[in-house]
This record gives C-alpha cells, sequence and structure tokens, in this order.
C-alpha cells in the first residue's frame, strides 16, 4: 500500500501509528535516517544487536519518533550485521547439511540466492551496477564494474540507501511490516521503482507500506493499493483520525486517469493547455484547494471528466472543466455544464488576463510602485488594444467566420432521420460581412473588452501592445503580474472572480471536510 497526500495530512502520523500498533513485527526504513557507515564490518556483537533492535522498538512507539531518529545510527549497522549473518547462517546450514552425507539437500540449499548475490542482482536491475562481496574478517566490500574494491562506506549517498534498504528488507523475518518511508528523498525514481518491486517480488511473505511523494511510483505498480490522505485531526501531539480515500489494486481504472487523481485533490479541474499554460497558471491561484490538470484541447478535456465520472472506483472524485466558448451553440453549452464543464464566453483564457477591469486594476498597482497615473496607464493599455486589434483586421474577422460558417454547416446536418437527400448552403459572404461590421463597431466605440471577448488578439500586436503600455516589458512579464495579483486578495482577483462567478458557483459546493469524515468514523466505530 502507498501513502500519498500533501505535506501535513498525516502521512508521517499514520506510519507512527502503524508502528505503534505493530511493533512487534514492524521494520521502518525512513528516509531522514542515518546513510552512512561507521565501518564495513561487523563491529557489534550479537547481544549489543539484540538490545539495539530492543532500543529502536522502544524508540519507535514514542511520539517524537515521528519527526527524529534517536537511532539513526545504529540502523545501519544492524543492517550490515543482518546481511553479514545472514550469508554465515546460510554458509552454516550449507555445511551442516554436507557433515551429515546429505549432499543432495546441501547442493539444492546452495542453489538458492545468497542475500549478497540477491542484493548485487537487485542493483543490476535496477540500473546501479553495484557488486558487493563479504571478505575475510566478515568485511564487506564493493565492486562499481571493473574497478578495484573499496568499502560500503565509500559507497555514493544513493548507493548507500539502495544498499541499505535492500538489505533490511531481505533480511526482515517473514511476516514483517515494512514501513519504507520516502524511498525517492535519496533515488531517483527510475531507480527506486525497479528496485522496490523487485523487493516486493522477493519478499512475497511480507507486507510492504510505502509512504511518498513521488505520485509515479505508485503509479508505476499495478498491484498498488493507494491511500490518498487528505488531512488528519490531532488531539494534542496525537493524530486521533485521517480523512483519506482507498484506490484498490484491482479498480478497473484507466491508466491515464490513475496518473492523474493520485496525489491529487477530491476535486479535479481540467483546463485546457499544458503545464506551463496560462490556463493552469490562474485557474491554480484561483482554486488553490482543486487539483488543477491541463488536458490539451477542449475534446480532451471532456473526455477527462466523462472518464473520472464514469469510473466507479473513483468515486470520491470530483471532476470539473472549463474550456474555451469558441462559439458554441446554446444548447451545446448547456449540455456540457450538466455534465461538470463551463464554456466561458470568451475567446481563450487570454480574455480574462486582458479583460479591462483586470488591466486596470495592474496598471493600478503598477502606479502605486511608481506614483504615475494609472487612468494614464489604463487608458493607453485599451488604445493598444484597439490599434493592434485593427492592423490584424482581416485576419482576426476571418477566424471568427471560419467558426460561423463551421456551426452552420454542423448545425444543419440531419438527426436520427437521415434525409433522401441534403444540401447545405452557407452565406459565407454575408457572415464574413457581418464579422467586419461588428468588428468595426467595436474599434469605433472603443470597445476593448468585446474585441478582447471576441476574437484570437494573441494572434496580433495588441497584447503586447497593451502589457508594454502598462510598463512590462513582454507579455510574459504582464501575464506573471496578474497571476500574482489573483494569488493575493486584491482587486484583481475580485475581478477574476467575478469572470468565474459561473464555474466558481459549481465547483465551490459544499464537501466533507475532516472534521465531518472524523465524525463519520467515530459514529460508525461507536455503532
Amino acid at each position: 500500500m502507498y501513502l500519498l497526500g500533501p505535506n501535513g495530512s498525516g502521512k508521517s502520523s499514520l506510519v507512527h501509528r502503524f508502528i505503534t500498533q505493530h511493533h512487534a513485527v514492524a521494520r521502518r526504513i525512513s528516509a531522514h535516517r542515518q546513510t552512512w557507515f561507521t565501518s564495513d564490518s561487523l563491529d557489534m556483537t550479537a547481544q549489543a544487536k539484540r538490545q539495539s533492535e530492543k532500543n529502536i522498538q522502544s524508540k519507535d512507539a514514542q511520539p517524537d519518533s515521528r519527526w527524529k531518529d534517536d537511532m539513526a545510527a545504529q540502523r545501519p549497522n544492524i543492517a550490515v550485521y543482518d546481511l553479514i549473518d545472514a550469508e554465515n547462517v546460510r554458509a552454516r546450514e550449507i555445511a551442516a547439511l554436507v557433515t551429515t552425507g546429505d549432499v543432495q539437500s546441501a547442493v539444492a540449499k546452495s542453489k538458492s540466492p545468497a542475500p549478497v548475490n540477491s542484493i548485487n542482482e537487485l542493483m543490476r536491475l535496477s540500473g546501479m551496477p553495484i557488486e558487493l562481496e563479504v571478505k575475510e574478517n566478515e568485511r564487506v566490500l564493493a565492486r562499481r564494474n571493473s574497478s578495484d574494491q573499496y568499502s560500503i562506506a565509500e559507497l555514493s549517498d544513493g548507493e548507500r540507501n539502495a544498499l541499505l534498504m535492500a538489505a533490511s528488507i531481505l533480511t526482515a523475518p517473514k511476516e514483517s511490516l515494512i514501513l519504507v518511508d520516502e524511498p525517492e528523498r535519496h533515488l531517483h525514481r527510475s531507480i527506486v521503482t525497479p528496485l522496490l518491486h523487485h523487493l516486493f517480488e522477493r519478499r512475497t511473505d511480507c507486507y510492504f507500506v510505502i509512504s511518498t511523494h513521488e505520485v509515479l511510483l505508485a503509479a508505476d505498480d499495478p498491484r498498488a493499493q493507494v491511500l490518498l490522505l487528505r488531512g488528519c485531526i490531532y488531539n494534542g501531539r496525537q493524530a486521533t483520525a485521517w480523512s483519506a480515500d482507498l484506490l484498490k489494486a484491482d479498480s478497473e481504472i484507466p491508466e491515464e486517469i490513475r496518473r492523474e487523481i493520485l496525489g491529487a485533490r477530491r476535486k479535479l479541474l481540467f483546463v485546457e493547455g499544458t503545464h506551463d499554460s496560462l490556463d493552469k497558471a490562474l485557474y491554480a491561484v484561483l482554486y488553490p484547494d482543486i487539483t488543477v490538470i491541463p488536458k490539451g484541447n477542449c475534446r480532451e478535456v471532456e473526455q477527462a471528466v466523462d472518464a473520472v465520472r464514469e469510473t466507479q472506483a473513483v468515486h470520491w472524485a470530483q471532476p470539473f472543466g472549463i474550456v474555451d466558448g469558441d462559439g458554441k451553440s446554446e444548447e451545446d453549452i448547456a449540455a456540457l455544464y450538466d455534465s461538470g464543464i463551463v464554456a466561458t464566453e470568451w475567446y481563450s483564457v487570454e480574455s480574462v488576463y486582458y479583460h479591462p477591469d483586470v488591466l486596470a486594476g495592474i496598471a493600478r498597482r503598477v502606479a502605486a510602485l511608481d506614483d504615475s497615473d494609472p487612468d494614464a496607464r489604463f487608458k493607453r493599455a485599451t488604445d493598444a488594444v484597439l490599434s493592434g486589434s485593427a492592423s490584424r483586421r482581416e485576419h482576426l474577422c476571418k477566424r471568427v467566420a471560419k467558426q460561423r460558417v463551421r456551426e452552420a454547416i454542423f448545425g444543419s446536418l440531419p438527426g436520427k432521420e437521415l434525409p433522401d437527400r441534403l444540401e447545405i448552403k452557407v452565406p459565407v459572404a454575408d457572415i464574413l460581412h457581418a464579422e467586419h461590421a461588428a468588428f468595426d463597431r467595436a474599434v469605433e466605440s472603443g470597445d476593448a473588452a468585446s474585441l478582447i471577448k471576441r476574437y484570437p488578439l494573441r494572434e496580433s500586436p495588441a497584447l503586447s501592445d497593451a502589457s508594454k503600455a502598462l510598463g512590462f516589458q513582454s507579455r510574459t512579464a504582464y501575464e506573471a503580474a496578474v497571476v500574482k495579483a489573483v494569488s493575493e486578495a486584491s482587486e484583481v482577483r475580485e475581478a477574476v472572480e467575478k469572470l468565474m462567478s459561473q464555474l466558481s458557483s459549481l465547483v465551490r459546493r459544499p464537501d466533507d471536510d475532516v472534521e465531518q469524515a472524523a465524525a463519520a468514523y467515530s459514529a460508525t466505530s461507536n455503532g
């Protein structure tokens, strides 16, 4: 089972709870442990090792072990001891069989992989060409590729962590509960993923809980059960309840949806664009309590929302979407809304960034810094929108007219009944003429808002010119200033909230919080 969740959601507290409840069989492998060896040899006695293990069990049960490790120095030494001891036990068992004359059993035993050989194979399969060997005086030496042997104390940070993890897991008693805390902290995912998977295959007689921030660790494991932690409640220093959702290993979830919901909040907002697009940047700061997932284009957004809604195994996830209006019919817009998708009234997300109310708010923020006239700045910006749009009049009108032509064609297609003959005539010249007239009226009346809302002004100088008129060197700098303003309590945020009122009313419906979930859990437990 993988534990996923943001910082503060209670992963460490839940791991600590598992340890205290199952301390007799629990073995913890923590990323914040000491990651160096004091020696490459067996420098502790059996009695000292047993005492250290008792101390570790006692310390791990203490409340403060959630955030510190008083036994960090002893854990690597115990791992080396267990590794060498496992080699010695295997050798003694083979020797005892030979001594009693049971050569056949001795040969069979010798064919089972020795612990060190198993680690060497795991390292190789995980992309770490390290070979270990137990030498005289019970020293563990390493060799990289064909190099000379050297002490395991000289291994790199990642190599030591891989060795400690492998040694701890391979030498654990049967039926152990092995808790691996943030394995990605010292190992790249390309290494830790195959390393963990091969260790799981070798220790099917143990139970594993992996607490991680690396979503793809769980996504890469088809056998993974995932506990998505949302938050927890503390009573003093002790966590007493968790809000979580369980994603079972046998859930029939499409791979792309599985990857998107792992580590996500309960509410998902699918938007157009990419991870570095204007869409995600704006919606992520506007809705910090919702996971924003870019999906390329309108069609992909619709498909993603439908896929999550139809997947019963993730019934707890609430998917929503927002797409550009792009001239959609009222019927299409209503149907999308019913499925949880808002089709905006504007052409693209730039219509929000460069809306006159947003331009005015940014103009006042800039003016407050350089003591300039905010109204004059705003006037220069809107004038730049008008002149920049006018310079590409024909291109912009044709782009929108083409959409209207497409709407007319698709709107004339037959429904369920197929006619014997179908002719579709679209007055293209009239549509373009009407678009010219609407454009000219907006420019002549100084209606920058209509131009920004209706036309793809990113295909004209309008947006760059407006950014420079406000005092920014580029569109990128201006758009970053908008995102920053929206992330704060500002008039710019209020303006954007007003533009997004339809989406906000949809995604901000009440949802159970941690306290409600805890109360429900308590009532169930008591009943």
